[in-house]
């Protein structure tokens, strides 16, 4: 066995000096290379924005919005683009996510629209395009009323218009959970008329668990609130399964390995629906994010969230049969929607694509249905999402296939 070296000696009256880390400095957001989905922070005036990174400033400016409200912005919303071709962000919507406060939860969509306006500036560019999933493809139109000159592209997944269908839709599942909607004090409404009246008192009832303290919350799961948040949680995910279901059934037609994906599909969405409902039976209390999240969903519907709308289709319209350097092969608007999705309805989509069609000539909407159910990790959703993007088209008008 050989010995160990010995220590050189050290010199008399120098002492010694240890190493010292040098620290590097982190990149600027305008210099930010992510090859894989990284994190990102940009302190604007009232509060910090935070988010999902992927590509190179090279490549095609993108901004993702997650669905909603009161969703959160994950790396799985970046899965769509390259990070050869494409510089997508995904930001937390203000007032969602786990490190949400009560304070920053007192949005609006105008709030929500100049966020998005603080990343641009920060990130020095002057157009960029635009991927809204559900609620966020309400936000996406919303931003293209106010900054139309902003906006080359936008894709809209599984489109929300706040239409009166897709509430019912959600309102009438929670029906499925009537023991613990009655708990809470809000029996499940049994018609569209009696929609208004019963998300007036859901949103008292939550209103009054969001103002009570954390410690009460964790010492009583028999909160009233916590019933009603399960309730409206398991609701979503039952639809969510639903469309997946729908879309794994009537795949005969389609490719044995597709086939085998929609089943995988599926099988995860059931089985965290089972988990849910395991957590019900055990009243397990639903997280602080997962109470803001239903308290803003109930207060956005109760509020008629089309209204950030009103009166925006002509600016719509106008921005849609605008002049851009893009090429005319591609779309300015792109809508894609699952052809079995339960919880935003088809019928949303169509409208829009009437809709710009009759205010652009039908020349620059496309769009696309896939044999998918609601959410954008589905296989035939997520390749419909990849095949929208792919094109990047550079301020010269060139197009490079992703």
């Amino acid at each position: 066995m050989r010995a160990p070296a010995p220590h050189p000696p050290k010199t008399p009256g120098k002492p010694e000096q240890t190493p010292q880390k040098v620290c590097q400095p982190r990149p600027t957001l305008t210099a930010l290379n992510a090859p894989r989905p990284q994190p990102w922070r940009l302190d604007v005036p009232g509060h910090t924005l935070s988010g999902w990174v992927l590509g190179q400033p090279s490549g095609e400016p993108w901004v993702v919005l997650h669905g909603g409200p009161g969703g959160a912005a994950q790396a799985g919303l970046l899965a769509p683009f390259s990070a050869q071709h494409h510089w997508a962000w995904a930001p937390q919507q203000r007032g969602t996510g786990p490190l949400a406060t009560r304070r920053a939860g007192r949005w609006h969509v105008d709030a929500l629209v100049a966020d998005m306006e603080a990343l641009r500036h920060a990130l020095g560019l002057t157009q960029w395009s635009v991927l809204g999933g559900s609620w966020g493809g309400l936000l996406a139109l919303a931003y293209v009323r106010q900054h139309p000159q902003a906006v080359r592209r936008v894709v809209l997944r599984g489109a929300f218009t706040g239409a009166g269908a897709d509430v019912w839709g959600l309102l009438h599942t929670l029906g499925a959970a009537r023991p613990h909607t009655a708990t809470s004090g809000c029996h499940a409404p049994r018609n569209r008329l009696q929609m208004p009246a019963w998300l007036a008192r859901a949103q008292r009832v939550l209103r009054n668990a969001t103002g009570a303290t954390g410690a009460a919350l964790a010492t009583s799961h028999a909160h009233p609130a916590d019933h009603l948040t399960r309730a409206w949680l398991l609701a979503e995910q039952r639809l969510a399964t639903q469309g997946a279901k729908a879309a794994m059934r009537h795949s005969s037609a389609c490719p044995p390995a597709q086939r085998v994906a929609l089943r995988r599909t599926w099988a995860q969405l059931n089985h965290g629906l089972r988990v849910a409902l395991a957590q019900r039976r055990l009243q397990r209390p639903p997280t602080p994010a997962q109470r803001r999240k239903v308290a803003l969903q109930a207060r956005v519907l109760g509020r008629h969230c089309c209204r950030a709308l009103h009166g925006g289709w002509p600016d719509w319209q106008a921005w849609l049969a605008s002049d851009t350097p893009s090429p005319a092969s591609v779309p300015r608007l792109t809508l894609v929607h699952g052809q079995f999705d339960a919880v935003c309805t088809p019928a949303n989509t169509q409208w829009l694509a009437d809709l710009g069609g009759n205010g652009a000539g039908g020349t620059k909407v496309q769009t696309t249905w896939a044999h998918s159910g609601h959410l954008a990790h589905e296989p035939h959703m997520l390749a419909a999402l990849r095949a929208a993007v792919a094109v990047a088209v550079t301020a010269t008008g060139t197009k490079v296939q992703a």
